[in-house]
């Protein structure tokens, strides 16, 4: 998840949130960095003076405990 907001006090209040959900799990920072820089484009407006912005990873999971459904592509490790 990622948000970005000014502040409550200015003349036009602005605040969008944006998620993303990763078809696997992943601890690839790279695949996190360029993910959030992609959702940082579609929040941020010219002209506007931001008050708060963040990034939250929710629903974390380590990789030995995932339960796959019937769309996961099966990745061998071998």
């Amino acid at each position: 998840m990622c948000f970005a907001g000014n502040s409550p006090f200015d003349g036009q209040p602005y605040y969008r949130k944006t998620l993303h959900q990763f078809p696997v799990a992943t601890a690839d920072s790279i695949v996190l960095s360029r993910t959030v820089t992609r959702l940082a484009r579609d929040l941020f407006r010219p002209g506007i003076r931001f008050y708060k912005i963040g990034v939250g990873l929710i629903e974390l999971q380590d990789c030995c405990h995932r339960q796959d459904d019937f769309s996961t592509t099966l990745v061998s490790t071998n």
